[in-house]
């Protein structure tokens, strides 16, 4: 009779497990609903044994829900892999294009141009974390470099202009 009725208050325990892994399946929070399908997992072992005809029909429900649950979050992943891929590749792309303009001395195409790159850095998307920081790092220390060079061009054209200058005179003193 102990036996009997430990049994079915481990059914009841195990029918609210598979009703509530059963309702999260659909979640797309992926973070808190996976945390809670693993407690739900171990909650099922501890919940102890149930009558076998059910019991086997519960944890085929459970087992469905969980497969249902982790193959799209599985999916997701992927999809998400698959775009920061694409992004990174272009962002590094956008800092390529931003190292050239970085070095150029034709300051209003070249200001124009980074300012262009901006605009659509911020229209590409994110990359995966561990990545996004270098990226952006790269993408951000050439258009600091160009943009430090552009509000000194004054003083680099008047330098350039002095060596020619100084080149000059010296020529001149070799004469």
């Amino acid at each position: 009779q102990k036996m009997r009725e430990e049994r079915h208050a481990s059914l009841e325990k195990k029918k609210a497990i598979v009703e509530e892994a059963e309702q999260l399946a659909a979640s797309t929070d992926w973070a808190k609903t996976t945390v809670r399908m693993q407690e739900l997992q171990k909650a099922w072992q501890e919940s102890g044994p149930a009558p076998k005809d059910t019991g086997r029909e519960l944890a085929h429900r459970l087992r469905v829900a969980m497969q249902a649950f982790f193959g799209r979050r599985r999916e997701d992943l992927t999809t998400r892999k698959k775009m920061w891929s694409d992004n990174l590749a272009r962002k590094e792309a956008l800092c390529e294009q931003a190292e050239q303009l970085a070095e150029s001395t034709e300051w209003d195409t070249a200001a124009s141009g980074l300012k262009r790159l901006q605009v659509e850095w911020k229209g590409i998307g994110p990359v995966q974390h561990a990545r996004s920081e270098a990226v952006w790092g790269r993408f951000r220390s050439a258009a600091d470099k160009f943009f430090a060079r552009y509000h000194q061009r004054h003083e680099v054209a008047a330098a350039a202009q002095l060596a020619e200058h100084e080149a000059l005179v010296v020529a001149l003193e070799n004469l």
